[in-house]
């Protein structure tokens, strides 16, 4: 699938970490021979026919200072995008954006710009820690509300990653409706596939990182009441230097609770695994866009718990379970009572096959391209 259409997508984080749901979204251009180039933070490289442009910050990494330092670096980035994008721009048709930290280089712009809403940074702000709203969240809430309000004009279009997003926009700011667009998130299923036909169905799983926004909390209580039931946790929390509480309280308990089994340094590979033979896999999120967890989990045949803060619940429609976010005992009791025919396991993956399969999603992102850049010349 090609288009002559070329686009420079913008992220404010190293894209080849792979540390988001928003770096795999554009991982999926590079990876098809897309006719894309990065803007990242990351170094200067390329890979297969892209070019990874980098902003060229290199602020010293050091303990104790980072966050003091973090609304510098954070306004030293913002004017080297600016710089950057002001020099790259005519070898494009189109600017993607993933990020709002654009907002110096919006208003001049010579070329048609699109916004990919991974989530609301209004809503993100909300769970941030107190670290992290320093680092980023304030930033990121300044700039995505001056883009939507004064500098709207100048967007071509907003692509949202499920309704959920597209409505807590319409309920933030005065985005005119012709310029929001829902495009799901798409999925490999040629990679993301049942690993078994005999699935084991003795563990429920979750996926992510261990913190207050992902609902770890309230998944850790639920665990606490439900010592009968197994649960295998899968985290790249654990991957960091320095562990989080939660991490810490997981680890804890843990080893007072057999029931919990925590596999470290798991592969791609590995993970298909886990997921074809849960019983379910379950996002206690307080607030999620649209996580690729529940697509990879359903691609792999296996039905999730999801909580009603997010766009998960449009991917499960009926063949899963909803229950209320922040609450640990509708968590529990939507576990305790979770039971399914055998027949979900083939209808999950029929679901992401024909609504979120990777060619639909890239199709759908390149017909917006040609109306935004067909707009533009007209």
């Amino acid at each position: 699938m090609e288009t002559s259409i070329r686009a420079l997508h913008v992220h404010e984080s190293d894209i080849t970490k792979m540390e988001t749901g928003s770096s795999r979204y554009i991982w999926y251009f590079i990876r098809r021979n897309m006719n894309v180039d990065i803007l990242h933070s990351g170094e200067e490289i390329k890979i297969g026919n892209s070019i990874f442009f980098s902003t060229n910050l290199k602020f010293p990494d050091i303990r104790g200072l980072n966050e003091a330092l973090a609304p510098l670096k954070l306004y030293y980035f913002r004017r080297s995008l600016k710089e950057k994008l002001k020099l790259l721009e005519d070898r494009y048709d189109i600017i993607h954006t993933h990020t709002t930290l654009v907002l110096d280089y919006v208003p001049a712009a010579k070329k048609p710009i699109v916004l990919t809403s991974h989530g609301t940074s209004d809503s993100e702000f909300k769970y941030a820690t107190i670290l992290g709203r320093l680092r980023f969240q304030y930033e990121a809430r300044k700039c995505e509300r001056k883009i939507m309000g004064e500098n709207i004009n100048k967007i071509a279009k907003i692509i949202a990653v499920s309704k959920f997003v597209r409505d807590e926009i319409k309920e933030l700011y005065e985005v005119p409706k012709e310029k929001l667009t829902v495009i799901y998130n798409g999925i490999d299923t040629e990679f993301y596939k049942p690993t078994t036909e005999d699935p084991k169905d003795d563990y429920f799983l979750y996926v992510g990182r261990l913190d207050k926004r992902k609902g770890f909390y309230e998944l850790i209580e639920a665990i606490k009441e439900l010592d009968d039931y197994k649960f295998v946790i899968i985290s790249s929390s654990f991957k960091q230097r320095r562990l989080n509480r939660y991490a810490k309280i997981l680890l804890s308990l843990s080893k007072r609770q057999e029931n919990i089994v925590i596999p470290r340094n798991v592969s791609d590979e590995e993970i298909k695994w886990y997921y074809s033979n849960a019983k379910a896999t379950i996002l206690p999120s307080r607030y999620d866009p649209f996580p690729y967890t529940v697509l990879e989990s359903m691609a792999c045949g296996t039905p999730c718990i999801v909580s009603d803060n997010g766009g998960a619940k449009e991917a499960i429609g009926k063949y899963g379970k909803v229950f209320r976010a922040g609450s640990s005992e509708d968590l529990k009791r939507s576990i305790e009572n979770f039971s399914y025919p055998q027949n979900w396991r083939k209808k999950v993956r029929i679901c992401v096959e024909e609504k979120f399969n990777l060619n639909s999603f890239i199709r759908n992102i390149i017909s917006t391209y040609h109306e935004v850049v067909e707009e533009w010349s007209t």
